[in-house]
């Protein structure tokens, strides 16, 4: 199977729409669509962020390991509201962060 083949299957198991890929890639649906059908091809410098943005491993894109399908979950990898969260957590003043941690604790706590 080819990588833009293997590029769309992995896309509609996540149940991701081509522009749902092209927003992640910062490529526009169309591209996406191309790849998908085989009409252009990636350029090597982004395979790897294919499979990283697809949560996959590059040898299952490359056909290398047809049994890796999905890459092992890693500490690193973080949810879209996670990493925002983080980011929303590093604006906050010093004076600040012990009452923001208190009421994030006191949200997840209740739940």
């Amino acid at each position: 199977m080819k990588i833009g083949e293997k590029i769309k299957l992995r896309r509609k198991e996540l149940k991701w729409s081509q522009r749902d890929l092209a927003e992640k890639m910062g490529y526009n649906h169309s591209t996406i669509t191309r790849i998908e059908t085989g009409k252009i091809d990636i350029p090597q410098s982004r395979i790897m962020q294919f499979a990283d943005v697809l949560h996959t491993d590059i040898a299952y894109l490359m056909d290398w390991n047809e049994d890796q399908k999905e890459k092992p979950a890693q500490e690193d990898e973080l949810s879209e509201n996670i990493k925002k969260l983080v980011d929303f957590v590093k604006t906050v003043p010093d004076d600040k962060a012990e009452l923001v941690l208190k009421l994030m604790r006191t949200i997840v706590e209740d739940d």
